[in-house]
């Protein structure tokens, strides 16, 4: 999807993979509409939301889209319109809207922002975010997080950059607290834990710029075709 950055006041029709959007100014609306622009799946109103730019959120939102379409699909598609049922995509796209919005956050550097909705979204009592400055290379930074259940169970991690320390964190997630949490009297916590893990994997993803959902799934077709290929020689 081709994004010009523009004010928002100005309106817009820009057309994703697998969807359309269209940005009201006059009432501040974003309505996520199918492929042809026929039907609406849902709207969101920007005045309440936490972008201040609906074009450049659209970015992070096309791109989870596409991302959660390779989930879904099994690494077949990127079009997330083309996995599901239409009765069901309204409630996908109310996880995805959050969860690209949970990157521009992010993105924007509003960690305690993000900290507190992530969160209660989540179902977790904390997860902080900390930048540091390397004190033997001043000029290098890098990144440290801690995520905190409700049964006060703990695990941190550290990266470069925030992809690498969400990608890091998700995976510490599934290896060193869900085995914890599954002994915990409380029947949701474990599935929460993997959700969360799952979340902050996505938006590793989708921060992660030299990922692009298309080449992934390009690079899997070709590699199939070659592999199928062996087996008929």
């Amino acid at each position: 999807m081709s994004i010009r950055l523009s004010e928002s006041h100005v309106a817009f029709t820009l057309k994703g993979t697998g969807f359309s959007y269209h940005y009201c100014p006059s009432d501040k609306m974003l309505s996520i509409n199918d492929e042809a622009h026929t039907h609406t799946y849902i709207s969101i109103n920007c005045a309440k939301s936490a972008f201040q730019n609906p074009e450049e959120y659209l970015q992070y939102l096309d791109k989870t889209n596409q991302i959660k379409a390779l989930m879904f699909s099994n690494n077949q598609t990127v079009n997330l319109a083309e996995t599901l049922d239409k009765k069901r995509i309204p409630a996908i796209l109310k996880h995805t809207t959050r969860t690209s919005l949970y990157a521009y956050m992010l993105q924007k550097r509003r960690y305690r922002e993000f900290s507190y909705h992530f969160a209660s979204d989540a179902g977790i009592q904390d997860i902080e975010i900390k930048k540091y400055t390397s004190a033997t290379n001043p000029g290098k930074n890098f990144y440290v997080g801690r995520l905190k259940t409700k049964q006060n169970n703990i695990v941190s991690a550290r990266g470069n950059d925030i992809p690498e320390l969400f990608a890091s964190l998700s995976d510490r997630t599934i290896k060193d607290l869900i085995a914890i949490e599954l002994r915990c009297t409380h029947e949701n916590a474990a599935q929460a834990l993997l959700n969360a893990s799952t979340k902050l994997g996505t938006i590793s993803r989708v921060l992660d710029k030299a990922y692009h959902p298309a080449e992934t799934l390009s690079a899997l077709r070709k590699k199939t075709e070659t592999d199928q290929q062996k087996v008929f020689c």
